[in-house]
């Protein structure tokens, strides 16, 4: 018995729950710097976001609002990273690099763009924010492939109990 509890205990360590995980979106606008903070289960209201410069000092701190949204008001000078952390402990990072993409990187060899193209990403960055936001939720929604996985994966522990418990000459 004691070895089917470990081997149980050992099969609850090894999985990762994400019911908490903390999601921080963010766009370089005009208005500044404007974002989302939130859970797969909703928005995360009253949490700290710091901007954070390259050394990684904190530049600014702003509270999330009822919705999660917030805003840096006001010119900062990318590449800059924001973090936010939730009472709990759960952390996330989002970085603005010195074009104004976000997370990605941009060779050395590329060439200059003239105001207009610069204008034109802002601009589709600004609209492909929504559907960033959409695919992260859809990326963590709870779908019914995961719960028939979970039935499944219970009903497998308590198969490997059964057969920890079986007695050894009984007819199989």
């Amino acid at each position: 018995m004691k070895r089917g509890l470990m081997i149980l205990i050992a099969c609850a360590a090894a999985c990762s729950a994400q019911a908490h995980k903390l999601n921080l979106f963010a766009t370089a606008t005009q208005a500044g710097i404007e974002g989302k903070v939130y859970f797969p289960t909703g928005p995360a209201a009253g949490i700290a976001v710091e901007l954070r410069d390259t050394a990684g000092s904190v530049v600014a701190t702003v509270q999330s609002a009822e919705d999660g949204s917030f805003l840096f008001g006001g010119p900062h000078q990318p590449p800059i990273t924001l973090v936010s952390q939730s009472a709990d402990g759960h952390r996330a990072e989002f970085r603005i690099d010195a074009d104004g993409a976000t997370g990605q990187i941009v060779p050395e060899d590329a060439p200059h763009l003239d105001i207009e193209e610069k204008a034109l990403r802002a601009i589709v960055q600004q609209e492909l924010q929504p559907l960033r936001e959409q695919l992260d939720e859809q990326a963590n929604r709870m779908r019914t492939r995961d719960v028939l996985a979970g039935i499944g994966y219970i009903l497998g522990i308590f198969g490997v109990i059964a057969l920890l418990k079986r007695r050894p000459g009984a007819p199989s």
